[in-house]
């Protein structure tokens, strides 16, 4: 944890009283410097945040990223429904790593490939992001990286029955594997429009 001391200045109300900032967790070093900055600046601009200066002396604040957040750099170029299956993925397995993954998801990421098919009918530019994270095992792929786990993994669709068939993936290798732990996420999220009679 990182802990640091900001100054009210001496001539306003509450002057010299020090405020503590108190950073934990998975951040990195732009995170905590740009968590102090901003902590700066809402201690100098109190008044104006409406904080009463008298508070800022006697109040800690504590800022924590838990351990399975995902991290700023996957997190900005990643989908909602990645985010959400990865989050969960990674919540599911900080105490206990999986050894087996089973990601399923009966449409995927079908609302990106959309916007890269729109992108190509209208001749603009393609996003080179959007267009490696519009496969359907995008997010176990995501999850892989981000939990630098190695462990077998498979990315399933089965129309109307993916999550009854990730469900005996996962119990197929729990039969043959014992001892060991298999992680199942199902995940998806409203289709397009012009895609709702297919669903």
């Amino acid at each position: 944890s990182t802990r640091s001391l900001s100054q009210i200045p001496a001539n306003e109300p509450g002057g010299g009283a020090p405020v503590a900032l108190v950073l934990t967790g998975q951040l990195g070093d732009v995170m905590k410097e740009s968590a102090r900055a901003a902590f700066s600046y809402v201690t100098k601009n109190a008044e104006m945040l409406g904080i009463p200066k008298s508070r800022l002396g006697s109040v800690e604040t504590h800022i924590h990223v838990p351990a399975g957040a995902i991290p700023a750099l996957h997190r900005r170029r990643m989908s909602t429904l990645s985010k959400m299956a990865v989050q969960v993925a990674l919540e599911a397995t900080a105490a206990q790593r999986a050894d087996f993954l089973v990601f399923c998801s009966q449409h995927g990421e079908l609302n990106r490939t959309r916007e890269l098919l729109t992108a190509i009918v209208g001749r603009t530019e393609l996003s080179p992001a959007s267009f490696s994270q519009s496969v359907h095992n995008a997010a176990v792929g995501l999850y892989s990286i981000i939990a630098e786990s190695r462990v077998p993994a498979t990315s399933l669709a089965a129309g109307a029955g993916t999550f009854a068939y990730g469900w005996i993936e996962a119990e197929a290798f729990l039969a043959a594997n014992s001892s060991s732990r298999a992680l199942l996420v199902s995940y998806d999220e409203p289709v397009p429009d012009e895609y709702r009679s297919f669903a």
